[in-house]
Protein backbone atom coordinates (compact mmCIF):
# COMPACT_ATOMS: atom_id res chain seq x y z
CA UNK A 1 0.00 0.00 0.00
CA UNK A 2 2.66 2.52 0.77
CA UNK A 3 4.09 1.41 -2.83
CA UNK A 4 1.21 2.85 -4.27
CA UNK A 5 0.68 5.57 -2.27
CA UNK A 6 4.09 6.72 -3.14
CA UNK A 7 3.25 6.52 -7.01
CA UNK A 8 0.32 8.39 -6.58
CA UNK A 9 2.14 11.15 -5.08
CA UNK A 10 4.61 10.91 -7.63
CA UNK A 11 2.12 11.75 -10.32
CA UNK A 12 0.14 14.25 -8.32
CA UNK A 13 3.29 16.28 -8.18
CA UNK A 14 3.81 16.29 -11.70
CA UNK A 15 0.48 16.34 -12.89
CA UNK A 16 -0.58 19.47 -10.32
CA UNK A 17 2.86 21.44 -9.62
CA UNK A 18 1.65 25.35 -10.17
CA UNK A 19 3.53 28.40 -10.44
CA UNK A 20 2.68 31.91 -10.46
CA UNK A 21 3.31 33.31 -13.63
CA UNK A 22 2.77 36.96 -14.50
CA UNK A 23 1.78 38.34 -17.72
CA UNK A 24 3.55 41.06 -19.09
CA UNK A 25 1.48 42.23 -21.62
CA UNK A 26 -2.00 42.32 -19.22
CA UNK A 27 -0.09 42.39 -15.98
CA UNK A 28 -2.13 39.55 -14.55
CA UNK A 29 -0.86 37.59 -12.34
CA UNK A 30 -2.13 33.69 -12.00
CA UNK A 31 -1.66 29.41 -11.60
CA UNK A 32 -0.17 27.77 -14.24
CA UNK A 33 1.26 23.90 -14.55
CA UNK A 34 4.91 23.63 -14.46
CA UNK A 35 7.02 22.26 -16.58
CA UNK A 36 8.81 19.05 -16.11
CA UNK A 37 12.66 19.71 -16.40
CA UNK A 38 14.86 17.19 -16.28
CA UNK A 39 18.91 17.26 -15.14
CA UNK A 40 20.93 14.82 -17.15
CA UNK A 41 24.32 13.55 -16.23
CA UNK A 42 26.33 11.00 -17.90
CA UNK A 43 29.06 8.66 -16.88
CA UNK A 44 30.54 8.24 -20.87
CA UNK A 45 32.75 5.60 -19.58
CA UNK A 46 30.31 3.24 -17.87
CA UNK A 47 28.09 3.32 -20.89
CA UNK A 48 30.37 2.57 -23.82
CA UNK A 49 33.60 0.93 -22.09
CA UNK A 50 32.28 -2.14 -21.45
CA UNK A 51 30.74 -3.43 -24.28
CA UNK A 52 31.46 -6.47 -26.41
CA UNK A 53 34.43 -5.51 -28.70
CA UNK A 54 34.16 -7.27 -32.22
CA UNK A 55 30.69 -8.33 -32.13
CA UNK A 56 29.23 -5.84 -34.60
CA UNK A 57 30.87 -3.98 -37.47
CA UNK A 58 32.01 -0.67 -37.70
CA UNK A 59 29.18 0.77 -40.00
CA UNK A 60 26.56 -0.46 -37.26
CA UNK A 61 28.16 0.96 -34.05
CA UNK A 62 27.07 4.50 -33.46
CA UNK A 63 27.46 6.44 -30.23
CA UNK A 64 25.84 9.03 -31.98
CA UNK A 65 22.69 6.98 -32.89
CA UNK A 66 23.12 6.00 -29.36
CA UNK A 67 22.88 9.24 -27.97
CA UNK A 68 19.61 9.63 -30.03
CA UNK A 69 17.75 7.29 -28.94
CA UNK A 70 18.33 7.95 -25.25
CA UNK A 71 17.55 11.70 -25.89
CA UNK A 72 13.88 10.40 -28.08
CA UNK A 73 13.46 8.78 -24.34
CA UNK A 74 14.23 11.29 -21.92
CA UNK A 75 12.08 13.86 -23.83
CA UNK A 76 9.16 11.32 -24.25
CA UNK A 77 9.15 11.73 -19.98
CA UNK A 78 9.53 15.62 -19.79
CA UNK A 79 9.04 18.55 -21.08
CA UNK A 80 12.13 20.31 -21.16
CA UNK A 81 16.41 19.19 -20.54
CA UNK A 82 17.50 22.11 -18.28
CA UNK A 83 21.24 20.92 -18.94
CA UNK A 84 23.33 17.81 -19.55
CA UNK A 85 26.78 16.97 -18.32
CA UNK A 86 29.10 14.56 -19.67
CA UNK A 87 31.63 13.20 -17.13
CA UNK A 88 35.16 11.41 -18.32
CA UNK A 89 38.85 11.66 -18.23
CA UNK A 90 41.00 13.71 -20.31
CA UNK A 91 41.72 11.37 -23.48
CA UNK A 92 38.18 10.48 -23.94
CA UNK A 93 37.26 14.31 -24.17
CA UNK A 94 40.07 15.22 -26.38
CA UNK A 95 38.96 11.84 -28.92
CA UNK A 96 35.07 12.43 -28.46
CA UNK A 97 34.87 16.07 -28.38
CA UNK A 98 32.91 16.71 -31.67
CA UNK A 99 30.75 13.91 -30.70
CA UNK A 100 29.76 15.94 -27.26
CA UNK A 101 29.78 19.29 -29.08
CA UNK A 102 27.41 17.97 -32.09
CA UNK A 103 24.97 16.73 -29.58
CA UNK A 104 25.11 19.61 -26.74
CA UNK A 105 26.61 18.01 -24.12
CA UNK A 106 28.99 20.28 -21.53
CA UNK A 107 31.81 18.24 -20.78
CA UNK A 108 33.49 18.04 -17.24
CA UNK A 109 37.14 16.64 -17.44
CA UNK A 110 37.71 14.25 -14.70
CA UNK A 111 41.44 13.74 -14.10
CA UNK A 112 43.03 10.20 -12.97
CA UNK A 113 44.74 11.38 -10.15
CA UNK A 114 47.27 11.51 -8.30
CA UNK A 115 48.51 12.36 -11.63
CA UNK A 116 52.05 10.77 -12.81
CA UNK A 117 51.56 7.67 -10.55
CA UNK A 118 51.47 4.41 -11.78
CA UNK A 119 48.01 3.44 -9.54
CA UNK A 120 45.87 6.53 -10.70
CA UNK A 121 42.43 6.72 -9.24
CA UNK A 122 39.41 7.76 -11.46
CA UNK A 123 37.90 10.91 -10.31
CA UNK A 124 34.25 10.49 -12.22
CA UNK A 125 31.95 9.28 -10.01
CA UNK A 126 33.15 11.66 -7.09
CA UNK A 127 33.14 14.88 -9.47
CA UNK A 128 29.70 13.76 -10.80
CA UNK A 129 28.51 13.30 -7.24
CA UNK A 130 29.80 16.46 -6.19
CA UNK A 131 28.54 18.41 -8.75
CA UNK A 132 25.34 17.06 -8.77
CA UNK A 133 24.50 17.25 -4.99
CA UNK A 134 24.81 21.04 -6.08
CA UNK A 135 23.23 21.07 -9.22
CA UNK A 136 19.52 19.61 -7.40
CA UNK A 137 19.06 21.93 -5.85
CA UNK A 138 17.89 24.34 -8.62
CA UNK A 139 14.12 24.83 -8.36
CA UNK A 140 13.42 24.48 -11.78
CA UNK A 141 13.91 20.92 -11.33
CA UNK A 142 11.57 17.70 -11.54
CA UNK A 143 13.47 14.85 -12.84
CA UNK A 144 17.31 13.88 -12.70
CA UNK A 145 18.33 11.31 -15.17
CA UNK A 146 21.54 9.38 -14.64
CA UNK A 147 23.01 7.60 -17.26
CA UNK A 148 25.19 4.67 -15.39
CA UNK A 149 23.98 2.08 -13.81
CA UNK A 150 26.93 2.37 -10.96
CA UNK A 151 25.32 1.71 -7.26
CA UNK A 152 28.17 4.13 -6.51
CA UNK A 153 26.09 7.05 -7.45
CA UNK A 154 23.14 6.13 -4.73
CA UNK A 155 23.91 8.44 -2.07
CA UNK A 156 22.93 11.22 -5.04
CA UNK A 157 20.09 9.50 -6.19
CA UNK A 158 19.00 9.86 -2.03
CA UNK A 159 19.49 12.98 -2.06
CA UNK A 160 17.14 14.20 -5.34
CA UNK A 161 14.72 11.97 -3.99
CA UNK A 162 14.56 13.52 -0.95
CA UNK A 163 14.06 16.50 -2.99
CA UNK A 164 11.13 15.62 -4.80
CA UNK A 165 12.78 14.80 -8.02
CA UNK A 166 11.67 11.89 -9.96
CA UNK A 167 14.85 9.75 -10.65
CA UNK A 168 15.10 7.98 -14.30
CA UNK A 169 18.12 6.01 -15.24
CA UNK A 170 19.71 4.90 -18.63
CA UNK A 171 22.53 2.46 -18.21
CA UNK A 172 24.16 -0.09 -21.32
CA UNK A 173 21.78 -2.92 -23.01
CA UNK A 174 22.55 -5.51 -20.84
CA UNK A 175 22.81 -7.57 -24.47
CA UNK A 176 26.10 -5.75 -25.18
CA UNK A 177 27.96 -5.90 -21.80
CA UNK A 178 31.89 -7.69 -21.95
CA UNK A 179 30.65 -9.84 -19.25
CA UNK A 180 27.29 -11.17 -18.36
CA UNK A 181 28.63 -11.57 -14.37
CA UNK A 182 28.27 -7.97 -13.71
CA UNK A 183 25.50 -6.43 -15.14
CA UNK A 184 24.96 -2.95 -16.50
CA UNK A 185 22.35 -1.87 -13.92
CA UNK A 186 22.73 -2.45 -10.44
CA UNK A 187 20.26 -3.57 -8.71
CA UNK A 188 20.28 -0.98 -6.30
CA UNK A 189 19.63 1.85 -9.30
CA UNK A 190 17.43 -0.15 -10.33
CA UNK A 191 14.96 -0.40 -7.24
CA UNK A 192 15.53 3.60 -7.06
CA UNK A 193 13.85 4.36 -10.77
CA UNK A 194 10.73 5.80 -10.43
CA UNK A 195 7.30 4.79 -11.70
CA UNK A 196 6.79 7.19 -14.79
CA UNK A 197 3.86 9.46 -14.66
CA UNK A 198 2.93 8.91 -18.29
CA UNK A 199 3.23 5.43 -19.03
CA UNK A 200 2.86 3.99 -14.96
CA UNK A 201 6.31 1.98 -15.56
CA UNK A 202 9.27 2.41 -14.02
CA UNK A 203 12.04 5.29 -15.80
CA UNK A 204 14.87 2.93 -17.08
CA UNK A 205 15.95 2.83 -20.61
CA UNK A 206 19.25 0.93 -21.48
CA UNK A 207 21.26 2.67 -23.42
CA UNK A 208 22.55 0.77 -27.39
CA UNK A 209 25.17 2.39 -29.84
CA UNK A 210 24.08 -0.43 -32.35
CA UNK A 211 22.20 1.03 -35.28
Amino acid sequence: MSTLLTNLKQRLIITYSLILHLDNTTDKIYWRKAMSSVLVLIDWENITKNIIGGKYKPEKFSCAAGLKKLYAWINSEVENVFDTFLFAPLFIMYTDYQLFHDHNLVPITCPKVPLGSAEKKDTVDQILIDKGLKWITHPALTHICLVSGDSDFKPLLLEAKARGLLIMISALNPSLARDPEYPPLSKELEKMADISPKTGEKMIHYFSPII
